[in-house]
């Protein structure tokens, strides 16, 4: 509430001094799009960035540029998957112009414009954006690692979505080391994508790693307070595992662990 009375003041006051065409006006709209975005309000952040668009876009590159990824990914998440693939077009367009097309910038702009035909079931497309992203990150050791890993694992779903398993895990398994080297550790993530993994050996032949990953996005799972729906999904995985075995041996060792854990987690849970 505090940053949202300052934004209005800044909008008020800018506005007043400088026009609504100011370039410090469609910053403070683009702010307010940033805010609204993070609250999860993602119409009303939409709605500020377009308002923003053409006042940035008669600014700077960089300041255009800006808005077009933000609102991109606002409307990605809004489910606008159309209109957020023309967006990132324009925001290709804009960064290949400013930055070359071998920037971090552009190799993030292809991550999200492949999520978007991903979310549209564009696969080919898809594929070909996710391949080009990631071989900008591969080739730049100081782009961001993060964001590099979560375009392989993008890339994994979509290769999982098109039948090319080997290819999947291989996606997933890199972006789990990426994720794994993060400071602090990426929990979610790094358990999403040994589910990911999980699901990629579902055969009955591959039960084996099924469980070794399981297992370990659970121990992940367990020392955070935040991901208790991930447990207790896990831990539904595991069970129906065993059950699936007709282990009675393996399942009664399962319970006991998942009853200590239990405590354990209480015990996280009370503290914070």
């Amino acid at each position: 509430e505090i940053a949202a009375k300052a934004l209005d003041e800044a909008l008020r006051i800018n506005a007043g001094i400088f026009g609504t065409s100011h370039v410090e006006y469609g910053i403070n709209l683009h702010n307010y799009g940033c805010l609204e975005n993070a609250r999860g309000n993602h119409r009303e952040a939409i709605r500020y960035f377009e308002k923003a668009l053409p006042v940035m876009e008669a600014s700077t590159d960089s300041n255009h540029l800006d808005t077009l990824i933000m609102l991109m990914v606002t409307l990605s998440n809004h489910g606008d998957h159309q209109k957020a693939k023309a967006t990132g077009e324009k925001a290709l367009q804009v960064s290949e112009r400013s930055y070359g097309p071998g920037s971090e910038v552009t190799a993030n702009i292809l991550g999200n414009l492949a999520d978007s035909c991903r979310k549209q079931d564009e696969w080919v497309l898809a594929w070909a954006l996710f391949k080009e992203s990631v071989a900008l990150y591969g080739r730049e050791p100081t782009y961001n690692r993060y964001r590099y890993a979560v375009v392989l694992n993008n890339m994994g779903i979509t290769a999982s979505g098109m039948g090319y398993r080997e290819k999947a895990i291989d996606c997933y398994e890199r972006a789990l080391v990426h994720f794994r080297k993060q400071r602090p550790p990426s929990e979610r993530d790094i358990v999403v994508t040994l589910q990911n993994l999980a699901m990629q050996h579902e055969d009955s032949f591959l039960a084996g790693k099924r469980e070794k990953y399981l297992l370990e996005a659970l121990e992940v799972a367990a020392a955070s307070a935040a991901l208790e729906a991930e447990w207790n999904a896990i831990c539904e995985s595991l069970e129906s595992l065993y059950e699936g075995q007709r282990d009675r041996r393996k399942l009664e060792q399962f319970r006991l662990k998942v009853r200590k854990m239990k405590r354990d987690r209480e015990k996280l849970l009370s503290r914070n």
